[in-house]
């Protein structure tokens, strides 16, 4: 079942890159048509994780839940396989950190899938989900015409400020809520450790993010000096 659905995501690229939707997408027009249809396959994925496990928390049927947990597993697994695969035969040295995420990934929805602390873990990974949304659009702008972006850099750093203050809020704020609960309440030391490293992670990116918006913002300082 999984090998199935890993061959989903290639089959979704075919179609965002293909004609017919191109008329719409006009991806064919990007200057990075690869990477903007990466992207678009990525925000499938999360799109798609954050739908089903918000779902799996509203719905009170058991049977219901079950299906929602599962297609939420085969979704996101074969998602993070699709992935690391096609950073490893693209040889994408870059990317190699992502290949990490998506392992702690899979040992957490392992966990999941098989009821060690299913709802903490289920509802931390939702809110790692719902704090890479900005990210797809911001992406999206930055790959899909550069030299616009460059001549437009001022009008950017709104967008970008709001991407960093979205992402710090949910995947440092809010998981800071839930470091005693991952202390005590999670039963296996590698998942423990791998939220350290999720954690961390994030707070990584923030910092990098943080400091490219502050930059932003002093470029208008700095014409405005001149």
């Amino acid at each position: 079942m999984l090998f199935i659905a890993i061959m989903y995501w290639p089959l979704l690229k075919s179609i965002v890159s293909g004609d017919y939707l191109n008329k719409y997408l006009s991806l064919n027009l990007s200057k990075n048509s690869e990477k903007t249809a990466n992207n678009l396959v990525s925000s499938a994925h999360s799109i798609s994780s954050i739908i089903f496990n918000t779902l799996y928390f509203l719905v009170q049927n058991t049977s219901i839940k079950e299906t929602l947990l599962k297609s939420s597993y085969l979704t996101s697994m074969s998602y993070f396989t699709y992935d690391a695969l096609l950073i490893a035969v693209n040889k994408n040295t870059a990317s190699y950190p992502y290949i990490a995420h998506h392992l702690a990934g899979a040992v957490i929805l392992e966990d999941i899938l098989n009821s060690h602390n299913r709802d903490l873990l289920l509802y931390l990974y939702l809110i790692a989900e719902i704090s890479n949304l900005p990210n797809f659009v911001v992406y999206h702008l930055l790959k899909y015409e550069p030299s616009y972006y460059k001549s437009n850099m001022l009008n950017m750093k709104y967008i970008r400020l709001f991407q960093v203050c979205w992402f710090s809020f949910f995947r440092i704020f809010m998981y800071s809520f839930y470091i005693k609960d991952c202390a005590y309440n999670i039963d296996h030391n590698l998942t423990k450790l791998l939220i350290v490293f999720l954690f961390f992670a994030g707070v990584a990116w923030s910092k990098g993010q943080i400091v490219g918006v502050y930059r932003l913002f002093n470029i208008k300082a700095i014409k405005q000096l001149n």
